[in-house]
C-alpha cells in the first residue's frame, strides 16, 4: 500500500493561510472508495514568503509584509479556539496545542529564528507542545543546531 499527503498549492496568489492536506491511498480508484482517505486533515499550512515581484508588478492589491504575517501567526495561535470563534481559528487552536502538525513553508533564516521563538512563546503561553516543519526552508542549514534543539 503506498500512500501520499497532498498539500494545498497556491502558486500565483499570495495566501498566507493555504489550507489543511489529505493523506490517501494512492492506489485507490476515488475518493469515495473504501480506505481511499487515511486521514481528512494531516496538517495545517501557512506560508511566509517574501513577496511575489510579479504579483506586485501587476498591480494587485497589496501583499502583507512578512512581519505582518508573522503577527496574523502569533494571533491565531495564541487565540483560544472555540466554536465560536469560527473554524479557522479552531484549526490554528489544534496547531497550538500540537494536536495537528503546523507546517510552514519559509526560506529565510531570519523568518525561521523569528518561527522558532515564536514557537517557544506560544508553547510557554499555552502550557502545550507545538510540532512546527518548515517547508522550503532553504536556509535552514544556517540554523541546524537551533533547529534541532527547538524541535527536540
Amino acid at each position: 500500500m503506498t500512500a501520499a499527503t497532498s498539500p494545498p498549492h497556491a502558486f500565483f496568489i499570495e495566501p498566507a493561510f493555504t489550507g489543511l492536506s489529505t493523506t490517501f491511498r494512492t492506489g485507490a480508484p476515488h475518493a469515495l472508495a473504501e480506505g481511499a482517505v487515511i486521514q481528512r486533515v494531516s496538517a495545517l499550512h501557512y506560508a511566509i514568503r517574501r513577496p511575489n515581484v510579479l504579483a506586485l508588478q501587476k498591480g494587485r492589491a497589496q501583499v502583507p509584509s512578512v512581519s505582518t504575517r508573522i503577527a496574523v501567526l502569533r494571533r491565531l495561535l495564541l487565540a483560544e479556539g472555540d466554536e465560536r470563534a469560527g473554524e479557522t481559528a479552531m484549526w490554528f487552536a489544534k496547531a497550538a496545542e500540537g494536536a495537528l502538525p503546523l507546517i510552514i513553508d519559509v526560506g529565510s533564516a531570519d523568518v525561521m529564528a523569528a518561527l522558532l521563538k515564536l514557537k517557544e512563546e506560544v508553547e510557554r503561553k499555552r502550557g502545550t507542545r507545538m510540532r512546527l516543519v518548515f517547508s522550503g526552508a532553504a536556509e535552514a542549514h544556517l540554523l541546524a543546531n537551533e533547529i534541532g534543539r527547538c524541535m527536540s
